[in-house]
């Protein structure tokens, strides 16, 4: 089941490619593939960070 934050993430990208225009230019495709990955790259740092903070044996509260 995803967390909170994957969902958040999952959201947020699929309302940055919403908003890329039909005709939009490779420019702003880019631009908009690039905002709509960011919060889902976020996601992942934020659970690597907690997964090494576990691995190093400190103590995690949620």
């Amino acid at each position: 089941m995803p967390s909170t934050v994957q969902r958040r993430a999952a959201a947020e990208s699929r309302a940055a490619i919403a908003q890329i225009p039909l005709t939009a230019s490779d420019t702003e495709i880019g631009a908009g593939v690039a905002s709509a990955v960011d919060p889902i790259i976020k996601a992942i740092e934020q659970r690597r960070r907690k997964d090494d903070l576990v691995s190093d044996g400190y103590l995690v509260l949620l």
